[in-house]
């Protein structure tokens, strides 16, 4: 938790990363969602990400994947 008046006359730049991989015996769906909220708990922005492997043994070619916002 960081000091609004802070954030407020600094404004730095938030990011967000993580790094995730499909299981090799199926498919599979990531999805990420992030949500920034002020002070008040009021949501001020929203992002989100999916990215699907669609088939069995698809990761083996697709291997670590990093989301980053």
């Amino acid at each position: 938790i960081f000091d609004t008046e802070i954030l407020d006359k600094l404004q730095p730049t938030i990011e967000v990363s993580e790094w995730y991989a499909a299981r090799y015996d199926c498919g599979s769906t990531y999805w990420v969602q992030i949500s920034l909220f002020n002070d008040k708990k009021e949501k001020i922005t929203e992002h989100s990400y999916t990215d699907t492997t669609p088939a069995q043994w698809g990761c083996e070619q697709k291997g670590w994947c990093r989301f980053f916002l």
